[in-house]
């Protein structure tokens, strides 16, 4: 059996459910189709998966963009937007994000993609922090700070260095 609900707010039809619980079970995969989905919920949103434990599964969220082209350079994959009420207004603002682009346009043999982490400062202007490139390149925004130990394999670049030497006896 299968429920069908057709709701158009421009016909004047609304699907209002409001339950205590409300337990929707599907088995295969599930769409829902509208320009905007929003979960309001006082404790998270968590993404459980119950198949049987492998190296393979595990809850997880897709980001996918698929407007009928293939991606092009400097496209937007998807982002996570991690946004803050910035006062009794409930005004909600960008506090930090990562976006997933495009390095190039996408082929049967090209689909690489950057990571780009990026965080607002007390000025409120969002600059990149970190980019992770398709060939597993970092590029830092600002300064590095490292607590531990520094390891370095393969060949280094050094320019505009001070190069202090210390050697404890």
């Amino acid at each position: 059996r299968a429920v069908f609900i057709d709701a158009n707010a421009n016909a004047g039809s609304i699907v209002d459910i409001d339950a205590g619980i409300l337990d929707i079970d599907v088995t295969g995969a599930s769409t829902i189709d509208t320009t905007l989905l929003t979960l309001t919920s006082a404790g998270g949103l968590t993404i459980l998966d119950t198949t049987a434990s492998a190296a393979d599964q595990g809850g997880h969220l897709i980001l996918a963009n698929d407007d009928g082209a293939a991606m092009a350079n400097d496209h937007r994959l998807g982002v996570i937007e991690f946004k803050g009420a910035e006062d009794a207004s409930n005004t909600l603002t960008s506090g930090a994000s990562i976006e997933a682009i495009c390095d190039a346009g996408w082929s049967a043999s090209e689909n690489g993609a950057s990571l780009v982490f990026k965080t607002t400062d007390a000025n409120l202007d969002i600059d990149v922090a970190l980019t992770l490139d398709s060939n597993q390149d970092a590029a830092f925004g600002n300064n590095v700070a490292i607590a531990g130990n520094l390891t370095v394999a393969g060949t280094t670049t050094t320019e505009n260095t001070t190069i202090i030497e210390s050697t404890v006896t």
